[in-house]
């Protein structure tokens, strides 16, 4: 990687940090999808429903970077 796009990467990182950090909503909604994220059954793997909700929302965002050719 060359410098100059680690350094935009880094600048959009505090600039999305800074910004959820600074708004209530934000920050409470990015909390709550954390913890949606580790629903664990008895035996620690995840809930089958969460499961699938997962894989669900990473082909979804797999198509839209392929339809915008990220």
């Amino acid at each position: 990687m060359n410098d100059d796009y680690t350094k935009a990467i880094i600048e959009k990182i505090h600039a999305w940090t800074y910004d959820v950090l600074n708004d209530d909503e934000k920050l409470d909604a990015w909390v709550e999808e954390r913890k949606t994220l580790n629903k664990l059954d008895a035996s620690g793997l995840l809930v089958e429903e969460e499961r699938k909700r997962i894989i669900a929302k990473v082909k979804k965002d797999e198509a839209l970077d392929e339809l915008f050719g990220v």
